[in-house]
């Protein structure tokens, strides 16, 4: 997984592509996801699932913990694999940037 960003206010921002496993069917993935509940602490901002098979879904989620977001997706992993990204807001981001400037030039 790649490096996790450091928390603003708390929580940390993932991008999540999830693309169907071979042996998997459209079946037990909607099944699946008809059952299945995110666990406590993950707040979802947006789920999609597309028309397409490479990403299938595409999460967009917040959590307090990167260790609560890697468990949830080991429950899915006999039937997608995914490819977690952390993310950043522009708004945090151009605040990153205008630090960093700030100190490069003190």
């Amino acid at each position: 997984m790649a490096h996790v960003p450091e928390k603003a206010s708390g929580k940390m921002l993932f991008f999540t592509f999830m693309t169907p496993k071979a042996n998997s069917t459209v079946a037990q993935r909607t099944a699946r996801r008809m059952e299945w509940i995110y666990p406590e602490g993950i707040h979802v901002l947006g789920e999609y699932w597309l028309a397409n098979h490479d990403p299938e879904v595409v999460l967009i989620t917040e959590t307090d913990d990167a260790v609560t977001m890697i468990q949830a997706l080991t429950q899915w992993e006999d039937l997608f694999d995914a490819k977690v990204v952390p993310a950043i807001t522009v708004e945090a981001g151009l605040e990153k940037a205008r630090e960093m400037f700030a100190a490069a030039v003190a």
